[in-house]
């Protein structure tokens, strides 16, 4: 995908999960802007002007030569407020009620209130993809 689109800017989330070939080319796209490829005994070289950005759960397996090339921020985690407030909005653009993203956020705060507020959010999208998917059903076939 860097040699078709060379981004000016590459968003990865979860770096953690990437394979060592990638972090091998991001590592290379990092220090010098060139990133190579080798397909069918042919090698294929590109100079970008990109911008890495990367978001992680536990980065400090990354090998120690690429974690020297990001600034590390960390973040606290929501409070109950901040969390309702996100699930709420991330639910309502995915087109539930401002009722039903508050209930759906409420009880994902209940079930996972002292862990990492990751899974809470995905946990939170996880029931309301599932419920609205069924509640859709659900009107198609009253509807009929």
């Amino acid at each position: 995908m860097l040699f078709v689109y060379q981004p000016k800017h590459l968003l990865i989330d979860e770096i953690e999960q990437l394979s060592s070939t990638n972090y091998s080319m991001l590592n290379s796209l990092m220090a010098t802007g060139i990133i190579s490829e080798m397909k069918h005994n042919k090698t294929r070289q590109a100079h970008l002007d990109t911008k890495a950005f990367a978001a992680g759960i536990k980065t400090q397996k990354l090998p120690g030569d690429l974690q020297s090339r990001f600034t590390k921020l960390y973040f606290d985690t929501y409070a109950q407020k901040q969390f309702l407030e996100v699930t709420s909005a991330i639910l309502t653009d995915e087109g539930a009620s401002e009722k039903d993203a508050l209930y759906i956020g409420e009880e994902i705060w209940n079930i996972y209130g002292g862990q990492l507020r990751y899974k809470r959010v995905r946990a939170s999208l996880k029931v309301g993809d599932n419920g609205y998917k069924w509640h859709e059903q659900r009107e198609d076939k009253e509807n009929h």
